[in-house]
């Protein structure tokens, strides 16, 4: 990485392992993100739901909300696929850590 001018890590999930690379790149981004650090080389995006959208108990099953935590929704997302895992992950608790 250090021999590239311009290098790029693509992290898809924080992930709940809170000894893990991912989560720790996480948590640095969101340190970025709300200026806790100051680290112009590193770029960082998060798409996930608003903190209001999060706090309502039902605030994952809601469709319209999707596309918050899912920017590529029906373009390389399936919007079919994504409602199935939810159905899977209202019934089954550890479904909804992997959906």
């Amino acid at each position: 990485m250090r021999s590239r001018r311009q290098p790029l890590v693509w992290d898809h999930n924080g992930g709940f392992n809170q000894a893990s690379w991912c989560y720790e790149m996480r948590r640095y981004a969101t340190q970025v993100l709300d200026g806790v650090v100051s680290d112009d080389g590193f770029f960082c995006i998060i798409y996930t739901l608003d903190r209001e959208d999060i706090e309502r108990p039902d605030g994952w099953k809601d469709e319209t909300l999707w596309i918050k935590a899912n920017p590529n929704l029906e373009v390389s997302i399936d919007l079919e696929a994504l409602h199935d895992a939810a159905v899977r992950a209202e019934t089954m608790q550890t479904a909804r850590s992997q959906s």
